[in-house]
């Protein structure tokens, strides 16, 4: 890196750049948590911004002179940022739809948690179901692939070329649909042997109208989904790895469609 790095349009990209690859790093699961240290991620986006600063694409940049022209190009910037990183928030959004679906029929949603992640009440099988994706998703090293994404945006999406295009929205909307059939997936185990002992507990009701069934029905559900939940944990684990393996060819396929233009 040269001194050159210090004059004004060379600063300014810089600051692109950082706008580009903060929006990307804050969308990631745990370094964009309001747990993760504010100052541990200011150092982290430095870091990655000085070190792709060199396959920026700056040719023909004009410094913008007006204030509305520099907020519209940090608003692409942000848009480029954060339609990347949308695309594991939706992931990790399918892995906790499906914790709150199993929590549900198993009756823990009336005992929910702070979860600091979010920052919202979230079910003890969602917040489970997040802290073992979130562990699979570091030792699989998929956060490689955002790094990976990054550099391949700029060659895509240049910077201060962001263009809105259609076929990213429609690109969302199928993934938005594939979290539902995700979570689906993840929690059908659980789901199903619990409606089965549901339905059981009903035709029990119906043969033995003496015997209790609703105070029997929070500890027997909660004991059927916990034991069915720990022998479908590898199934679970397959399921998600499976996922975290698919997640590079969909982050470059929306940066291709950003990039298409």
């Amino acid at each position: 890196m040269t001194l050159s790095l210090f004059s004004l349009d060379e600063l300014v990209l810089f600051f692109f750049l950082t706008v580009r690859i903060g929006a990307i790093v804050l969308a990631l699961p745990f370094l964009g948590s309001r747990t993760f240290p504010a100052q541990a991620k200011i150092v982290f986006i430095f870091l990655l911004s000085f070190g792709l600063y060199p396959i920026v694409q700056a040719k023909g940049f004009v410094v913008p002179q007006t204030t509305g022209h520099l907020g519209l190009l940090i608003l692409g910037e942000l848009a480029t940022g954060m339609t990347i990183g949308f695309v594991v928030q939706i992931l990790f959004a399918g892995i906790q739809l499906a914790g709150e679906l199993m929590g549900h029929q198993m009756g823990l949603n009336l005992s929910s948690i702070f979860d600091p992640q979010n920052g919202q009440q979230s079910s003890l099988i969602a917040h489970f179901q997040y802290v073992l994706a979130l562990l699979l998703f570091f030792s699989l090293h998929a956060h490689h692939w955002f790094i990976y994404a990054m550099a391949e945006s700029l060659h895509r999406v240049p910077l201060l070329g962001f263009t809105f295009q259609k076929m990213v929205v429609a690109s969302f909307i199928t993934l938005l649909g594939n979290m539902f059939i995700m979570a689906i997936k993840i929690g059908a185990p659980v789901i199903v042997v619990l409606l089965l002992s549901t339905l059981a507990m009903g035709i029990v009701a119906r043969l033995v109208p003496q015997m209790n069934i609703f105070i029997l029905s929070f500890p027997l559900s909660l004991s059927i989904g916990l034991i069915v939940l720990g022998f479908s944990l590898p199934y679970i684990l397959q399921e998600l790895q499976t996922l975290f393996g698919q997640l590079g060819q969909q982050l470059f396929l929306v940066i291709r469609l950003i990039g298409t233009g």
